[in-house]
């Protein structure tokens, strides 16, 4: 069936991440608030889940160590990616997010694998990186928000290259819960330095109405639902394949953006050129694959 297809999964999980920075951008919360309730939520969201099926696991000291350590990874992703919106704009978010597959093409061989950089990966992520620059090279005023967009990318990129093998041991759920879980634990433990030295000033420390509900909604659709499917994708495709395919979050993420925000005021020729090659550069993988010069 097609539902259960890993591409079906695949891009329906990203189609649903592409409203995280619409929704981190509507919610009135400083990043870091945003993101320890997002964990907190969406642990809660996967401790009833799995209670439900009976598939509520204790594990040994040394799977939790591994697996706080993914969970930290996520927390750098989350609070860059929401500090870059914050900084910034949702589409400059969400286009340095494009850059990963470059990141990935890179760290995969040399911490993973061992193989030889693939010239076809390298290629491609070259690609969207010059679709990133023709889309913001004229936003100098931006310099920190790209900055933290592209550290944003990088920690993405590694967070799912050290998925990849923690799946050959785990259920996607399990890595999802005790990863989210011990990440919002470690940054309960962290959150007054956080606002004692970077947020003293913050808005609020508490949700309104309106942004609980977008809370609930990031949280439970958007990361229980949509991460599980993302992760049962992932048994069956490669780590580089996947950065490749989150590149439509981008383009999902910028219309929600355009529609939302009016970002599309910003809109210019390197832009419309950018955004084609990023979309592009999700159909190329196979195509070129097919190339003598790339089989190797």
């Amino acid at each position: 069936m097609i539902f259960t297809h890993p591409l079906f999964k695949l891009h329906f999980s990203i189609f649903l991440f592409g409203f995280t920075g619409v929704l981190g951008k509507l919610i009135n919360l400083s990043e870091g608030y945003l993101v320890w309730y997002r964990m907190g939520l969406t642990t809660l969201g996967y401790l009833i889940w799995l209670a439900y099926q009976k598939k509520l696991y204790f594990l040994s000291y040394r799977a939790i160590v591994r697996l706080t350590i993914g969970g930290l990874i996520l927390v750098f992703h989350w609070l860059t990616f929401y500090a870059c919106i914050k900084y910034s704009t949702v589409s400059v978010a969400l286009v340095c997010f494009s850059t990963g597959p470059l990141f990935t093409a890179v760290l995969e061989p040399l911490l993973v694998t061992g193989k030889k950089i693939s010239r076809l990966e390298i290629l491609l992520s070259l690609l969207i990186t010059l679709g990133a620059y023709l889309i913001y090279s004229f936003q100098a005023f931006y310099t920190l928000g790209i900055t933290l967009g592209l550290i944003s990318a990088l920690f993405n990129a590694l967070y799912g290259i050290y998925n990849k093998s923690l799946l050959q041991n785990y259920e996607e759920s399990t890595i999802n819960f005790y990863e989210i879980g011990c990440g919002f634990a470690v940054l309960t433990l962290l959150l007054p330095l956080y606002t004692l030295y970077l947020h003293p000033s913050a808005l609020s420390l508490f949700p309104s109405f309106s942004d609980g509900i977008y809370l609930l909604i990031l949280s439970w659709l958007c990361t229980n639902f949509a991460y599980n499917l993302s992760m049962s994708a992932l048994k069956q495709i490669s780590p580089f394949h996947m950065m490749i395919a989150l590149n439509l979050e981008s383009i999902y993420g910028i219309v929600w953006a355009f529609y939302f925000f009016g970002e599309h005021k910003e809109i210019n020729v390197g832009f419309i050129i950018g955004t084609l090659i990023l979309f592009s550069s999700v159909f190329m993988l196979p195509l070129l694959k097919k190339l003598p010069l790339f089989r190797a």
